[in-house]
């Protein structure tokens, strides 16, 4: 529900006339007006008062006795909103651009269109304000990033410009910010504005405009004439009808502009081809602002206003992209003022803990936050610094705390850190950005209370029982046994136990090859340690389950089964489980097994055969590298192609770049970042399956019963003895029958 459109049923028309003897009857600057559904009310042309009933206004003295719950608005076209809308509006657009970026995280294009209407109608009700002189350049900053953002989106249907509409979104949401600032410090909030009213006048007063081209004889003198007064008539239409304060500004915005222009062209179509030019001119100067880096009366660059990165702290490839930097270098680059990178902070954030910790981090950005400005300069250059460059790295620096708090907090590393950010939040950030410290007030006390690490900002799941499959329940679920189980559902319970554990890795796990450092640090890469376990026992649980039979053609009845278990697993995009399956089929103690596999039929062979073809590690998992990016969620992807490719990065690029120790190679966090985002990308969607606990339980008993590698492996031996090609010969000539011919 919108917090900017007035109920429908004060949807307002324009005034309704009365008779000579009802107006005597009105007191003073009353008026009786008629609703779009009929319905009459009393409007007051001076205090702009309005009610249902005659009777509560004074006669004598015109005023309005009681104030009503119930009463109309008190202009039919705008409504006075709440003194925290601006708090309720930033909120609603941080929701709106987190909500584009998970479709862009989550290659979502379809989604694309929709989420930018999102962040851009946000921006529209922020527009509904009265005009001010001291909003008018970041109104113009601010619409010409809506612009640049509805061109980038037009066009997004490669990965790279998915990446240039989020970035173009955050440029919406930064300028949206300084906007939202500037109105508060002049003290403007927003208004609720009945469009459908206003074009109701525009459509009127247009036909009046209008009228005089459907007259012979005079075209080209009516067109002449109306070039030159058309948007006077408009103004002064609507000057008459409402309190043109509030409208010159919505106008020149062009909110609903699109509904303004139709209605338009139905009119005077003949109009248009005239003024074309002139239009697209005007469209031009609009669109046009000046560069953050420019001082406002002269139009020239200005020094103290340019990047103040020095060469030896940042340095940059052939493509413009971050090669290396001194920290100091880098967090310059990451709270920019007039340029945002990004894809460079996303990777910044996945990957700082790589080369400093949290506290070092912050103590860059307080200093970021709190900059002085450069020595020398006038009273005038300190407002134009403080207005064109302190802000902007004030709001990056705000933007940069609230994604980390957001996405990139580790509670169990970062919450003795909570208490300090949360009193240089008071302390500082509220002094300059109310609304700002508001926001991160409230992110810091959901981390001090959750148990969780990870996104506080998680999609919600709106899950229906309907939309899950209805579980295949073996008949007796006290006493389940592995055959009795449908393999479908095996797999489904199996998948749900392997998801949990895969949704919780978190990217500093994949940190500095974090998985293979020893036990007393497992807390650094606890769930991926955790998930490579379970894949273990999940291998050693098949293998134990088909050695256990002692009669051949039991065993490949189990094989059998176990294939039949991969597959589906392969069907529910379960890639990890299906590989954990997979390795017990090629491990000594199973693949060696060839009087289990000569019993195997064609069908179950076939389908093994397209998951080891899937899953095949030829030419570095290439087939399977294809298909994984293609594949729709929800997905659990094979953990051990990440943490290979993350151990190449890892022992292949150094962290410093040669010959200095302060110069961290940010090209390998480049690399790595890429590699953690490919991880990460399923683990949003959730698979809509029903937990059976008593199966789960069934699985967790025997993932920690089975028997150890050696163990199976001389079990293997017991049951299937070594042949030699003559033995293995006689073997199935006796099995044939033809040995005793």
């Amino acid at each position: 529900m919108s917090y900017f459109l007035p109920p429908e049923d004060n949807s307002y028309s324009i005034e309704h006339r009365l008779s000579d003897d009802d107006e005597d009857k009105l007191p003073p600057d009353w008026v009786r007006k008629i609703t779009t559904e009929g319905r009459y009310y009393y409007y007051n042309t001076r205090t702009k008062e309005a009610t249902w009933e005659l009777e509560l206004i004074d006669p004598d003295t015109g005023l309005l006795m009681n104030s009503q719950p119930d009463s109309p608005p008190s202009s039919p076209f705008f409504h006075r909103q709440e003194s925290n809308v601006w708090s309720t509006l930033s909120i609603m657009l941080s929701q709106s651009v987190q909500t584009l970026k998970e479709s862009a995280r989550l290659e979502k294009r379809d989604n694309l269109s929709q989420d930018v209407n999102g962040v851009i109608e946000c921006v529209r009700q922020m527009m509904n304000i009265p005009d001010h002189r001291a909003l008018w350049d970041l109104h113009q900053i601010l619409l010409a990033a809506v612009d640049q953002l509805t061109l980038t989106a037009k066009t997004a249907s490669l990965r790279e410009t998915v990446s240039k509409v989020v970035s173009d979104a955050e440029e919406v949401e930064l300028a949206a910010r300084q906007f939202m600032m500037r109105a508060e410090e002049v003290e403007i909030q927003p208004v609720a504005i009945d469009w459908r009213s206003v074009l109701n006048v525009l459509m009127i007063y247009l036909k009046e405009a209008c009228a005089p081209l459907l007259e012979e004889g005079n075209l080209d003198e009516t067109l002449a004439r109306l070039r030159s007064r058309h948007i006077r008539v408009l103004s002064q239409a609507i000057r008459d009808t409402v309190d043109v304060g509030h409208l010159l500004m919505r106008l020149q915005n062009a909110v609903h502009a699109t509904e303004i222009e139709e209605a338009y062209h139905q009119i005077a179509q003949t109009v248009h081809e005239q003024g074309t030019h002139e239009s697209s001119e005007q469209a031009e100067d609009s669109r046009t602002t000046r560069t953050l880096d420019e001082d406002p009366r002269t139009g020239e660059a200005s020094w103290f206003l340019s990047a103040e990165v020095c060469s030896n702290e940042l340095v940059l490839n052939t493509e413009g992209g971050v090669k290396c930097g001194t920290l100091h270098g880098l967090v310059q680059r990451l709270t920019k003022h007039d340029q945002l990178d990004a894809k460079f902070n996303v990777t910044f954030l996945l990957t700082y803990r790589s080369f400093c910790t949290t506290e070092e981090l912050f103590n860059e950005l307080f200093k970021r936050y709190q900059m002085a400005p450069p020595e020398g300069l006038t009273n005038d250059e300190i407002e134009t610094w403080k207005e064109k460059k302190l802000k902007l790295v004030r709001l990056r620096v705000f933007n940069v705390i609230k994604s980390w708090l957001e996405t990139y907090c580790n509670e169990e590393g970062d919450r003795t850190f909570l208490p300090v950010l949360s009193q240089f939040t008071d302390q500082v950030i509220a002094n300059s950005m109310t609304f700002g410290a508001d926001q991160l007030t409230k992110l810091i006390k959901k981390r001090m209370l959750s148990e969780d690490s990870g996104q506080i900002r998680k999609m919600k799941l709106n899950i229906r029982t309907e939309d899950m499959p209805e579980p295949i329940l073996p008949k007796n679920l006290k006493r389940i046994q592995l055959l009795e189980l449908d393999p479908q559902e095996l797999a489904r319970q199996m998948t749900i136990m392997d998801f949990r554990l895969y949704n919780r890795i978190k990217p500093v796990e994949c940190l500095d090859k974090n998985w293979g450092k020893p036990d007393c640090e497992m807390h650094i890469a606890a769930n991926i340690k955790a998930l490579i376990e379970h894949s273990n026992q999940v291998t050693a649980w098949v293998t134990d389950s088909i050695l256990t039979r002692e009669e051949v053609k039991k065993r490949a009845a189990v094989l059998k089964y176990w294939i039949c278990v991969a597959e589906k697993c392969r069907l529910l995009n379960n890639y990890n489980t299906c590989m954990a399956i997979l390795s017990a089929f090629d491990n000594g103690s199973i693949g060696r097994l060839k009087r289990t596999w000569e019993l195997i039929n064609a069908r179950s062979l076939q389908s093994l055969h397209l998951i080891r073809r899937l899953m095949g590690a030829q030419r570095n998992f290439n087939e399977y590298r294809e298909m994984i990016r293609r594949v729709n969620p929800p997905c659990i992807p094979f953990l051990g192609i990440y943490l290979q490719d993350l151990t190449f990065i890892e022992d292949g690029n150094a962290n410093f770049l040669k010959g200095s120790s302060q110069l961290i190679n940010f090209a390998k966090r480049t690399k790595t970042a890429e590699v953690i985002l490919d991880l990460q990308q399923y683990q949003s969607t959730h698979y809509l399956l029903t937990v059976v606990p008593d199966i789960q339980e069934f699985i967790k008993t025997h993932l920690q019963s089975s028997r150890d590698e050696e163990e199976l492996y001389n079990l293997s031996l017991k049951l299937e003895p070594r042949e030699r090609g003559e033995d293995t010969i006689a073997r199935r000539l006796k099995e044939s029958g033809l040995l005793n011919l």
